[in-house]
């Protein structure tokens, strides 16, 4: 049986297995331009960072090619939260409210998550001032 994995990959993979080597050496031939060596993982990734960076920087020395929105996020959880927490995110398309509940050091969390749908009319209709 052979399988297929990135051997140098930074995260988790999982293995595919397969009996069939056709189907191997077919799968090898069409994924052979998303598979990229760990060095080359990393450069993206801090070339992303970089360019977070300036987004949320004050007076950045150059701008970024990403927008950024302020989140007003003050702290990070340290896993000690209790209680229940909802989250909105609205979208271009949908609409997402998540129920989170939170149990305490060592308790399981809980997540509900609902997502609705923001008709066209809302989405490609005119916007008015009241």
């Amino acid at each position: 049986m052979d399988s297929l994995l990135l051997a140098d990959s930074p995260y988790h993979n999982p293995v595919l297995a397969l009996d069939n080597t056709r189907n191997v050496h077919k799968i090898k031939e069409l994924t052979k331009g998303f598979l990229h060596k760990r060095s080359t993982l990393l450069a993206v990734s801090k070339t992303f960072t970089d360019e977070i960076r300036l987004g949320l920087a004050l007076n950045p020395p150059m701008k970024s090619s990403l927008i950024m929105a302020n989140t007003y996020v003050t702290q990070l959880p340290d896993g000690t939260e209790r209680g229940d927490y909802i989250s909105l995110d609205l979208g271009s398309t949908n609409f997402r409210v998540v129920l989170t509940r939170f149990g305490g050091t060592g308790a399981a969390n809980e997540f509900h998550v609902k997502h609705y749908t923001v008709p066209k009319e809302f989405r490609r209709g005119q916007s008015s001032h009241v």
